[in-house]
């Protein structure tokens, strides 16, 4: 996370990290104020042949929030506009989620889709076309933009929406800051319950079975579907949360679901010290804390941004001169049943054979996507695995790395994608194929809103090498 949110102009040379702790550039970094100063940065850009990227909270698991030459924060461009009349809001692209959902909550609104820190920035979740847990039914972020405001390379200010420079709408949403700074955003609203909370259902099972029928939205359109597991040998449990926004004056919320609570940050730290903790955690979660079709009633905030926790555990690590290091990536694998058993069976073989236990493994489905041309399911809907693992040292992510590689090679076999938005371990070559049908497109537009080239990300020159001029 950012701490300084950018009071100030800035101009200076910082070192910055992703948020796993694994990449880390130094670069001269800018947080103008208004549009016309986004301006002005690009136009010294374009004359120095100075290379740029954009940086929100500095949520990225791998390198799409870096560079090596010159970035732009817009974190001080962070207006909120509710709309209730029409169920909108519109808000800078520094906007953090937090804000957001406080600002829109009083009229019974709420965004569809909120990455699961408070800290993530508009601009940055447009950027990436996040999903969440309320993905299985409701998509991904792009969805639910109605329109934005992008200041171009060129220094024009073009809104984009499904109508107007639609070229540049599909092709920004997800596209990782490679067409412009997203200053402005309009999103549609869902209307919830007066008093709402997050209801949820536990379903255990001790096995997987039936996962493939389990996490597929029902009949009941306003309830999500999610599946967390805990791993006991060559069997998984699993934890099917049924979710849904429901007027609930009273609260029982669940334990990872309290990211402020004092045992949260200790668990935290035990995982970052001993990844094998995690699983623990998972399976005590399991058998002893969870009871069979358990409800829970969780406040908004804290059930969406529940990864606030580890933001939190971080910044006192950080205090504290302890450094936390994660990855994270997701796999989206084309939904058959046969499919998700088969890759399924190869993650379990593959992380005990390097025996590195994830910290967290969960799994929902996503419906097929619009034609956003760097979404994961722009061509079909399926069912995104992700696993995240803690590990402090490099001998460690070496496995890691390794074990995720193989993994994203099994993950090209079945036609499935490797999810963009977190860490993007793999073969570049699995990468490209697995995006060739609108990498094409993707570059194209791109020349045509950045002739010269100016803005590049690490992320983006690493995994689609046969495209980067």
């Amino acid at each position: 996370m950012e701490n300084d949110i950018g009071k100030t102009e800035g101009g200076f040379l910082q070192q910055q990290e992703s948020y796993s702790g694994f990449y880390a550039t130094q670069a001269e970094i800018f947080y103008p104020g208004d549009t016309e100063r986004v301006r002005q940065l690009f136009s010294l850009a374009r004359v120095n042949n100075r290379k740029v990227n954009f940086r929100g909270g500095g949520f990225s698991f791998d390198s799409q929030g870096l560079n090596s030459d010159l970035l732009i924060s817009l974190r001080r461009i962070n207006k909120i506009e509710v709309h209730a009349d029409v169920k909108q809001v519109t808000v800078g692209g520094g906007a953090i989620w937090a804000d957001i959902l406080k600002a829109v909550l009083p009229f019974n609104l709420v965004p569809a889709i909120m990455i699961s820190t408070g800290y993530v920035t508009a601009g940055g979740s447009l950027s990436a076309n996040c999903m969440s847990r309320f993905s299985p039914i409701w998509g991904k972020e792009g969805k639910w933009i109605d329109s934005f405001e992008i200041i171009t390379a060129d220094g024009e200010l073009r809104h984009c929406s499904r109508t107007e420079n639609a070229d540049l709408f599909y092709a920004a949403i997800g596209g990782f800051g490679c067409f412009g700074a997203v200053v402005e955003i309009t999103y549609n609203l869902v209307e919830v319950p007066a008093q709402a909370k997050i209801k949820t259902l536990v379903v255990r099972k001790d096995n997987h079975a039936e996962l493939h029928n389990d996490i597929l939205p029902g009949v009941n359109k306003s309830q999500t579907v999610y599946s967390a597991f805990g791993i006991v040998g060559d069997r998984i449990r699993t934890m099917t949360c049924i979710c849904e926004y429901a007027g609930e004056p009273k609260l029982k919320p669940m334990v990872p679901h309290q990211p402020y609570l004092r045992s949260r940050l200790l668990t935290e730290f035990m995982i970052n010290w001993f990844p094998s903790m995690g699983q623990l955690f998972w399976n005590y979660a399991y058998s002893v804390y969870t009871r069979i079709n358990d409800k829970y009633i969780d406040p908004i905030d804290e059930y969406t941004f529940f990864m606030d926790g580890n933001v939190h555990a971080k910044q006192l690590g950080a205090k504290l001169g302890i450094q936390f290091k994660a990855i994270q990536q997701t796999f989206v694998i084309p939904a058959n049943e046969q499919n998700l058993n088969y890759f399924l069976a190869e993650t379990l073989k593959i992380l005990r054979s390097s025996n590195m236990p994830p910290a967290m493994i969960d799994v929902l489905y996503l419906p097929k996507d619009e034609r956003f041309l760097l979404s994961s399911t722009n061509s079909q809907g399926g069912y995104a695995l992700s696993m995240a693992f803690s590990s402090m040292n490099k001998k460690a992510f070496e496995k890691i790395k390794t074990a995720l590689e193989k993994l994203s090679a099994i993950c090209f076999e079945l036609h499935g994608k490797v999810h963009l938005i977190k860490n993007v371990l793999s073969k570049p070559e699995h990468i490209q194929e697995m995006y060739k049908d609108t990498l094409p497109e993707f570059f194209a537009i791109k020349r045509k809103y950045d002739p010269d080239g100016i803005l590049r990300n690490d992320f983006i020159d690493r995994i689609f090498p046969d495209y980067v001029s």
